[in-house]
C-alpha cells in the first residue's frame, strides 16, 4: 500500500498531496476502481456530478467502510458543482444530493466551476451562499 503525504489546511484538516480521479470512469466500472483505490492507499476521491459516477464513488465508499478498509474520516472527498448548478438554491440542492450520493454527512470540499474568466460571478455567488447558509 502506498503511503501519500498530507497537507494540514487552515482549517486542520488534512488533506493528501496526491488524489484519484475517477473523469471519464464509466458509472459500471467506477466503484470496482475506486474499492481499488483506496485498497491501493488513496485517500482523496475526485469526482463530480457531470462525471455521472458520483453513485459509484458513494457505493464504493460504503463498502470500504462496511469492509473496514477505512474509516469515513480518513477519506477526503471531493465534488465540483458546475454552471448549471449555480445559484443558491441550485447550488444547496446540488450539494445536498452529492452528500446523499456519496454517503456523507461531510463532503470535505466542493468546487465552483464557472466559465473561465468569471472570477466577480464566483465570488458574488460564494459570498450569497455563505451569507444565506448563515
Amino acid at each position: 500500500m502506498i503511503n501519500i503525504p498530507a497537507v494540514k489546511l487552515f482549517n486542520g484538516v488534512e488533506m493528501p498531496t496526491e488524489g484519484f480521479g475517477v473523469f471519464q470512469i464509466s458509472e459500471t466500472e467506477c466503484k470496482n476502481i475506486v474499492l481499488d483505490a483506496i485498497h491501493t492507499g488513496y485517500r482523496l476521491i475526485d469526482t463530480a456530478s457531470s462525471y455521472k459516477n458520483e453513485q459509484a464513488v458513494g457505493d464504493a465508499v460504503k463498502q470500504a467502510i462496511d469492509e473496514c478498509i477505512v474509516s469515513r474520516d480518513e477519506l477526503f472527498i471531493t465534488t465540483k458543482a458546475y454552471i448549471q448548478e449555480m445559484g443558491y438554491d441550485n447550488l444547496k440542492w446540488a450539494f445536498e444530493r452529492s452528500l446523499k450520493i456519496l454517503v456523507s454527512n461531510i463532503l470535505i470540499c466542493i468546487l465552483f466551476i464557472c466559465r473561465s474568466g468569471i472570477t466577480t460571478e464566483r465570488g458574488e455567488l460564494w459570498k450569497n451562499y455563505m451569507n444565506k447558509a448563515g
